[in-house]
C-alpha cells in the first residue's frame, strides 16, 4: 500500500496520539491495573487506516472483540 505524504503525516500523528495516550495512562493512574497496548502501538493507526478505508469502499459497519483475561 502507498501512501501521500499527507497521508503518512495522519498516520504518524495517530501513532504518536496512541503512544502519548498510553503514557498519559500509566502516569495517571501508575498504581493500577489496567489493559496496556505496550507492543501494540501501531495497531491502533493501523486499525484506523483499515476503517477509513473500508468505509470509503461502501463497507457500512464493523465488529470487533477481545478477548478478556482472568
Amino acid at each position: 500500500m502507498r501512501l501521500e505524504h499527507q497521508e503518512q503525516q495522519t498516520l504518524l500523528k495517530r501513532l504518536l496520539h496512541s503512544t502519548n495516550f498510553e503514557q498519559f495512562l500509566a502516569k495517571k493512574w501508575s498504581s493500577e491495573k489496567r489493559f496496556g497496548i505496550e507492543g501494540c502501538e501501531v495497531l491502533i493507526p493501523a486499525l484506523k487506516q483499515v476503517i477509513d478505508t473500508s468505509s470509503a469502499l461502501g463497507v457500512d459497519s464493523f465488529v470487533i472483540g477481545m478477548s478478556h483475561r482472568q
